[in-house]
C-alpha cells in the first residue's frame, strides 16, 4: 500500500510532472511522505518505455521484494501493459547479481552461498574463542565489522577507529572473518554492495560491462542507501541517467534511523544534478501533516521543507495514556473493535512499535481474544531455525564448500551423529590433511571411530550425493519438497514435542509456499537463484495487503507503507525514544516521524503510565515527541482513574482493595464459568473491585453484561 493519488493514468500536479519529464541526467526529486515520489518513480519509467526506451536498459532500484512487487504493479498500471523485460530489483539483489558474473575474481565460484547475521556471529565467536577473546560480544563485533563494510572501510580503517576493546577485537578479526567466507564460498549480506564495489573499481572491463548495461538507473528510497550502495549507484550510471527520489527525513537503513547523508549530499556529489521538491501530501490529512511536520521540525540536519495536506480537515490524534502495559494493550484492542464496529476491516489498521518485544502483552491479548493478526519485524524469516535449517540442506546440495551448512545440518534431523563423532571426523581431517566433508566421506578409514557412527555418517554422504544428483532434474520448489521428505523433518519435529512445534511446522509450510511462489515467477526456477532470494528476504516481504489480519509493525518495517489507520505503541521516554544523545534523538525522531507519516485517516499514540522493562518496573514518561504535535493537532485521553492508582497499588502488596469483597482479579480474555450460563471469555472490564463491569461471551447466550457483585463467577484454569 502506499500513497495512491496517481494510481493508473491519472493527472500528476506541476512539479510531478516537471520531475518526470526531466531532460537533466542526473536528478533528485525530494519529498515527504505521501508525496508521491514512488509514483513519480512508476511515471517516470512508463514515460522513457514510451519514449521508445529498451526496457531491459531501464533498472529501478527498491527498498525490498514488497515495495518492488508494488512498483512493477505502478508501471504497468501507468504504461498500459506488461513489462516483463524490466528490471526492478533492490540494492542488493543487484550486487549479487554482479557477483555472479565476477565471483572468480573474488575467490567464490558462481553458486557462491550468501551468509546472514547467524552465520555470521558464528564465524566470528569461533575466531573470539581461537584468540581467547569470549569476554568480547560476537553479536558487537558482528555490527561494527557490518557498518565497516557499508561504509567501505578495510581493517586498516577499523584499526584506525578502534577506541574500545570490541572496535580493536574486531580488527584483529576482520581479515580472517574474510578468509573464513572465502573458505566457505559465501559472502555475507553486507559484501554485496562493498564486494560488487570492489569488483567495478577493480577488476579490468568491469566498469564498462556492468554500466553498459544501463541506460536508466531510477532508485526509490534513495536515502536508505548504505554508503556502499550510494557508490554502486553512482559507478553504475556512469555511462547513462540517475533519477533517485527520496527524503532525508525518512532515512532508515538495515532497521535502525542513521545519519541521512546520502540525499544531503546528493546534489554536492553529482556535479549538474537537478533537484526538484515535491510539496504536496496525498495521503494523510491536515491534521495528521501538519503533526508530522511540526515533529520533523525539530531535527536540525534536515533541510527545511514545508508538505502541505491535498486533504483537508481530519480528526485530531488521540493520545492515550493507559496505566501499565496490560492496560494499554486492552485499549488497543478496544480501538481496533471500535473501528470494526464503523465497518472498518482488519487489514486497515497497524499497530507499530519501536522493537518488537513491545508487542508481547498486546499479542498474548490477541491471541486470547482470537483476533487474526501478524507481526512482522522481528527474526528475519530466513533466520528462523526451521528456514535455516533447510536453507542449509539446499546450500550444502548445490555448493559443498559451504561448511558452515554443512556442520548445521550433519546431525539435523537427529540422526545420531555426537559431538564427539564430530571430533573425531575433525581430527582425522586435519591429521590426513582433508577437508570436513572429505573427511566424511573417510569415514571407514577412520579407527577409533564406531562402526554404527560411520554408517550413520556414509548414509548422510550418500543422501546429500543423491539429493545433488538431482539438481538437473529438480526445480527449487521439487528440491525443499525432496529435503522436507527424505529427512523426514516435520516428522522430527513433532518428536521432539518442542513448545513451538506448531510455528516451526508452520515456518516450513510457508518456506515450502514461497518456493512454490518463486517457481511460478522464475522460469527456470532453479535451487541457487532461489537460494539468492531467501537469502536477500526481509520481513517486509512477508506483508500481504489482501490477508484480513490486524498487522503488528516495528516502525522500520512499515516504511514505504500506508494505512488508513495507525495505532503507535509504547511512545514513552526510553522506549521511543531508546537514548536521549542528541544524535540518536534527531534519528529517533525521524522514526517517529515515519510512524505517524503511515496514516491515511487518523493516529492513535499509545503510553503506559507504568511499564516494566527487563522484569523491572518503571514509571513511564509520555515520549518528548508526543508534546512535540501542537496542542491543537492532538487529543488526550486518559483511561484509567484514581481508583485505579489504589487498586493497582494493593495488589503489588498482595493486598485486596479497600471495598473490593473476595479478592479475584478479572482481565480480558479470563474463562469464566456462570452457575447458570456455563462458561465463557471476558471481552471488556470496567470499574474496580465488586463494582467491577464485564461484557462476557458466553456459550450458549451469547453476550451479556454482568456486575461482579451480583454474578457470582468463577474463573476457569
Amino acid at each position: 500500500m502506499g500513497s495512491s493519488q496517481m494510481s493508473g493514468t491519472n493527472s500528476l500536479d506541476r512539479a510531478q510532472t516537471q520531475a518526470v519529464r526531466s531532460k537533466h541526467a542526473v536528478a533528485s526529486i525530494v519529498g515527504g511522505p505521501g508525496t508521491g515520489k514512488s509514483e513519480v518513480a512508476a511515471h517516470r519509467v512508463a514515460h522513457l518505455i514510451k519514449g521508445d526506451r529498451d526496457p531491459q536498459r531501464i533498472v529501478v532500484l527498491v527498498a525490498n521484494h514488497a515495495a518492488g512487487r508494488l512498483m512493477r504493479e505502478r508501471i504497468e498500471a501507468v504504461a498500459g501493459s506488461a513489462q516483463p523485460t524490466l528490471i526492478v530489483t533492490t540494492p542488493r539483489r543487484l550486487g549479487s547479481e554482479i557477483l555472479s558474473r565476477h565471483a572468480r575474481n573474488l575467490g567464490r565460484s558462481e553458486r557462491y552461498v550468501i551468509h546472514d547475521r547467524a552465520d555470521a556471529k558464528q564465524l566470528i565467536t569461533a575466531l573470539l574463542k581461537e584468540r581467547a577473546s569470549e569476554e568480547i560480544s560476537a553479536e558487537e563485533v558482528v555490527d561494527l565489522i557490518w557498518t565497516a563494510k557499508a561504509n567501505l572501510l578495510t581493517q586498516k580503517g577499523i584499526e584506525l577507529l578502534a577506541q574500545n576493546d570490541v572496535a580493536v577485537a574486531a580488527a584483529r578479526v576482520f581479515h580472517d572473518y574474510n578468509e573464513g567466507l572465502r573458505d566457505c564460498d559465501a559472502f555475507d549480506r553486507q559484501d554485496l554492495a562493498c564486494k560488487a564495489v570492489e569488483v567495478i573499481e577493480s577488476v579490468e572491463g568491469a566498469l564498462e560491462e556492468e554500466s553498459k548495461k544501463i541506460e536508466h538507473l531510477i532508485v526509490d528510497d534513495y536515502q536508505d542507501l548504505s554508503p556502499a550502495e550510494c557508490r554502486l549507484v553512482q559507478a553504475l550510471s556512469s555511462k547513462g541517467s540517475l533519477f533517485v527520489c527520496g527524503n532525508e527525513d525518512q532515512s532508515i537503513i538495515d532497521g535502525t534511523a542513521t545519519q541521512p547523508v546520502g540525499m544531503l549530499e546528493f546534489v554536492e556529489r553529482h556535479g549538474g544534478a537537478v533537484e526538484i521538491e515535491l510539496n504536496r501530501c496525498y495521503r494523510g490529512p491536515k491534521t495528521v501533516v501538519e503533526a508530522a511536520n511540526e515533529v520533523i521540525a525539530q531535527n536540525q540536519n534536515r533541510r527545511a521543507k514545508l508538505r502541505t495536506a491535498a486533504k483537508k480537515g481530519g480528526t485530531a490524534v488521540r493520545v492515550l495514556e493507559s496505566w501499565n502495559e496490560r492496560a494499554e494493550a486492552t485499549d488497543i484492542e478496544k480501538s481496533l473493535r471500535d473501528l470494526q464496529s464503523i465497518g472498518i476491516r482488519r487489514s486497515d489498521v497497524v499497530i507499530l512499535a519501536r522493537t518488537v518485544e513491545q508487542f508481547r502483552t498486546i499479542r498474548d491479548l490477541l491471541r486470547k481474544l482470537v483476533v487474526p493478526h501478524r507481526v512482522l519485524g522481528g527474526e528475519r524469516f530466513s533466520e528462523r531455525k526451521e528456514v535455516k535449517d533447510l536453507l542449509a540442506y539446499l546450500k550444502v546440495i548445490t555448493n559443498r564448500a559451504d561448511l558452515l551448512s554443512l556442520r548445521r545440518i550433519i546431525n539435523v534431523p537427529r540422526r545420531g551423529i555426537g559431538k564427539l563423532t564430530l571430533r573425531r571426523v575433525e581430527a582425522h581431517a586435519e591429521a590426513q590433511e582433508l577437508g570436513f566433508l572429505a573427511a566424511l566421506r573417510d569415514a571407514e578409514a577412520i579407527e577409533d571411530l564406531p562402526k554404527n557412527s560411520k554408517t550413520k555418517i556414509l548414509n548422510f554422504c550418500e543422501q546429500i550425493d543423491d539429493l545433488s544428483s538431482k539438481l538437473g532434474e529438480f526445480d527449487a520448489a521439487e528440491m525443499l519438497d525432496q529435503v522436507v521428505e527424505r529427512t523426514r523433518y516435520i516428522e522430527d519435529i513433532h518428536q521432539q514435542n518442542v513448545a513451538d512445534r506448531d510455528a516451526r511446522e508452520a515456518g516450513v509450510k510457508e518456506l515450502q509456499a514461497f518456493a512454490r511462489e518463486f517457481c511460478e515467477r522464475r522460469n527456470p526456477g532453479t535451487t541457487e537463484a532461489f537460494l539468492r532470494e531467501t537469502s536477500l528476504r526481509v520481513d517486509a516481504d512477508r506483508y500481504d495487503p489482501n490477508l484480513d489480519v490486524v498487522h503488528l509493525m516495528t516502525v522500520p518495517v512499515s516504511r514505504g507503507l500506508a494505512f488508513p489507520h495507525v495505532i503507535l505503541a509504547g511512545a514513552e521516554e526510553g522506549v521511543f525514544p531508546r537514548s536521549d544523545e542528541p544524535d540518536e534523538i534527531e534519528a529517533e525522531r525521524r522514526l517517529f516521524h515515519v510512524a505517524i507519516s503511515r496514516s491515511s485517516e487518523s493516529v492513535t499514540i499509545c503510553h503506559a503510565r507504568n511499564r516494566k522493562r527487563a522484569g523491572t518496573g518503571f514509571r513511564g514518561e509520555p515520549s518528548r515527541f508526543i508534546a512535540e504535535i501542537p496542542d491543537e493537532l492532538r487529543e488526550h485521553l486518559q483511561t484509567f482513574s484514581r481508583e485505579t492508582e489504589i487498586f493497582d497499588a494493593a495488589e503489588k502488596r498482595d493486598l485486596p482493595p479497600p471495598g473490593a469483597g473476595e479478592w479475584v482479579r478479572f482481565e480480558i480474555g479470563n474463562r469464566v464459568q456462570h452457575a447458570e450460563w456455563g462458561e465463557g471469555t471476558v471481552l471488556e472490564t470496567e470499574g474496580l473491585g465488586q463494582d467491577l463491569k464485564l461484557q462476557i461471551q458466553f456459550e450458549t447466550i451469547g453476550l451479556k453484561k454482568l456486575l461482579l457483585r451480583y454474578a457470582k463467577l468463577k474463573k476457569v484454569s
